[in-house]
């Protein structure tokens, strides 16, 4: 029997497999006349406590626990309960809130980041889910810039609408306030130099409602411009939509980089200490095995000791 992996999917399913498949060999050593059969029944059941019949973290953690060193691990290691690794997060996640919020380098990033609306606590639910999946993360070797609120893109697009000012018509041409508008708004973008007051203009429902105008001026007045003023207008909405999605993106990407890095330093600090989470356990077994120098000596000790592996599930 120790030469048998049996993996299901929970931990209650792995009881009852463990005890049935008691139950079943105390049954054979009872009943079955062919004494030799009678004898493989009673030596199962004497070694049954041997056989990996578990979930796939406890195949996992049986892994390890032969080949620690080879795995960078402790001799002795402990595996986390789902409750404490909740608490663990926790103490994490506050000493990463509290070094984000000290760190003089990221002060311009999160005020940004909260003119934005993006809280500490949408920043600890992208922890949380980053920490579930820690083994997909890279840390980039420098981290983005700082984010910058950029506006070319938008000045262009609006210099495409007052390109077609005119000063020939009367002050009351309903078109030609809208470009006069437009042109204000021009110059205020361009006198400003704050980032955050740039992007409070930027969110302001006023500042886009300039772009906003329907469909005013005279055809007889304007001809074909007016088809042209019109598109023009189109483009400058979608750029200033655009721009602001920039600034969000700047900013989720430089605090991303920050949480990366703690997500991954923890998972080492985790492995060093000998206090693995439940996919700490696949992660570090997984990587054992694939490992150039250890992986093919374990891998052949496993290929050795084990004949057959038995899938409960196919999700398993």
């Amino acid at each position: 029997v120790e030469a048998i992996v049996a993996i299901t999917f929970t931990e209650r399913a792995a009881t009852e497999l463990r005890d049935r498949f008691r139950l079943s060999l105390e049954a054979v050593a009872r009943s079955e006349t062919d004494g030799n059969n009678r004898l493989l029944a009673e030596q199962a059941l004497a070694d049954v406590d041997l056989a990996a019949i578990s979930t796939l973290h406890g195949f996992a953690r049986r892994i390890l626990a032969e080949h620690p060193l080879e795995a960078g691990l402790p001799p002795t290691f402990e595996l986390l309960d789902e409750v404490t690794s909740r608490l663990t997060f926790d103490d994490r996640w506050n000493n990463l809130e509290h070094r984000l919020l000290d760190d003089p380098a990221l002060s311009h990033t999160l005020l940004l980041a909260a003119d934005l609306d993006i809280t500490l606590d949408h920043l600890r639910d992208l922890a949380k889910k980053l920490d579930e999946n820690w083994d997909l993360l890279s840390v980039a070797k420098h981290p983005p810039p700082e984010p910058a609120v950029k506006i070319g893109s938008l000045l262009e697009a609006l210099a495409a609408i007052t390109i077609f000012q005119r000063g020939d018509l009367p002050a009351d041409d309903k078109l030609q306030i809208r470009l006069d508008a437009v042109e204000a708004l021009q110059a205020e973008l361009t006198s400003i130099t704050d980032d955050f007051a740039m992007l409070a203009l930027l969110q302001s429902k006023q500042g886009r409602s300039t772009l906003t105008f329907g469909n005013p001026g005279a055809v007889a007045v304007w001809g074909e411009t007016k088809d042209e003023i019109i598109a023009a207008k189109k483009v400058a909405i979608e750029t200033w939509d655009t721009t602001l999605i920039d600034v969000s993106d700047q900013v989720l990407q430089r605090l991303l980089h920050e949480l990366i890095v703690g997500t991954r330093t923890a998972a080492e600090e985790r492995r060093h200490a000998g206090v693995l989470t439940f996919h700490d356990l696949l992660v570090d077994a997984r990587d054992l095995l694939a490992d150039p120098d250890a992986g093919p000596e374990v891998r052949a000790s496993l290929n050795e000791r084990y004949q057959a592996i038995l899938l409960d599930e196919f999700q398993d």
